[in-house]
């Protein structure tokens, strides 16, 4: 798959590749609940309700994919994960054992509770922080608490510390994950290589979204937050993606970092069919719900796949309802099918 960047206008997609026979990818939503109250999502003001699934039913979903695909990663997703430690830590282990890859998001609050060795012994392969700018004033402020920054700043230099100091080996990767929006799209260069200071294993970028889980009327922090200067973001945006070409510390790829800035060009832009999350991905709420993407079920009139309390992965996975929704998905046109982890794959 060829990739062209242009300056104003989305990455130009080829043709995609064929349909895999088993997911690639296992999203297990851990929990909805969340310590920080984050202005661009409302996650926080869930709470999550009794009767979702249990360690043991998410373990069993696990065992299905190695079972099954025998490759794969484990995606655990929140919320705040690490509010659930225990539960983190048993689906990665249970992974590992399984042959499966593991990766995770968390804020990082949690984590000096956990014990650095519990985590680089049995947890998630790919452990991602969120830490947005290399400023204080600037990451609390988007996250809603202060005193998070110099937490999160901590955690990670001495989690890379210990990780140094010990006999046993590891293979857990420590990056950074950053919203780019208007406060944080100036810092980009300087926050690369704040992170780069910390010993982290690399840092990438998203772009900042619609607020997710929007609880208020109409959606004022993205409307403010959005980066508005077409002289900037180009600017910032070329300067990461030249740096890409050269530095693989940044981990968002070139093809990406052209989304990003067609993407603030206009957040409501219709790119060719791109997606392929359908191909590759399949998505565990905390109900049990599947579905082909995260915003499946907007496509299909509500419906999910299934539910696994009912039904095999393997089953919802290649069964009516998913081949309907696929033929859906495959002529969408919303822009999130240019998200990495949606989108089709090829070269970068």
């Amino acid at each position: 798959m060829n990739i062209t960047l242009r300056r104003g206008s989305p990455p130009a997609v080829e043709a995609r590749p064929p349909r895999a026979a088993a997911p690639q990818y296992l999203f297990i939503e851990i929990t909805t609940a969340c310590n920080l109250r984050c202005k661009q999502c409302h996650m926080w003001m869930s709470r999550e309700p009794a009767g979702t699934l249990t360690t043991e039913e998410k373990l069993a979903l696990v065992d299905e994919l190695a079972d099954w695909a025998q490759t794969g990663v484990v995606v655990m997703t929140g919320g705040e994960t690490f509010m659930k430690a225990d539960e983190v830590l048993a689906l990665s282990r249970r992974a590992r054992q399984r042959g499966l890859s593991t990766a995770v998001n968390t804020n990082g609050t949690y984590l000096r509770g956990l014990g650095f060795d519990a985590l680089l012994d049995d947890g998630p392969r790919y452990l991602v922080i969120s830490l947005d700018a290399p400023t204080a004033e600037i990451h609390d402020w988007i996250r809603g608490q202060p005193g998070t920054f110099d937490q999160v700043v901590g955690v990670i230099r001495d989690l890379v510390a210990h990780r140094r100091a010990r006999a046993r080996p590891t293979d857990v990767k420590i990056l950074v994950n950053a919203i780019l929006c208007k406060a944080t799209l100036p810092l980009a260069r300087q926050h690369v290589d704040f992170v780069r200071s910390l010993g982290a294993d690399g840092v990438m970028f998203q772009a900042l979204g619609r607020t997710f889980m929007n609880q208020g009327h109409g959606d004022p922090f993205f409307d403010r937050q959005r980066p508005d200067d077409p002289a900037l973001v180009a600017s910032v945006l070329d300067d990461l993606i030249a740096l890409r070409e050269r530095d693989g510390f940044l981990n968002t790829e070139a093809r990406d970092l052209g989304w990003i800035r067609s993407y603030f060009d206009d957040p409501d832009f219709t790119a060719e069919p791109v997606c392929g999350s359908a191909d590759r991905n399949v998505m565990v709420n905390m109900y049990g719900e599947v579905q082909l993407c995260f915003g499946m079920k907007g496509l299909t009139g509500g419906r999910a796949l299934g539910d696994v309390r009912t039904s095999s992965l393997r089953a919802l996975w290649t069964g009516e309802q998913a081949a309907r929704a696929r033929g859906i998905m495959d002529h969408c046109r919303k822009n999130c099918g240019m998200l990495h982890c949606h989108r089709r794959q090829g070269a970068a």
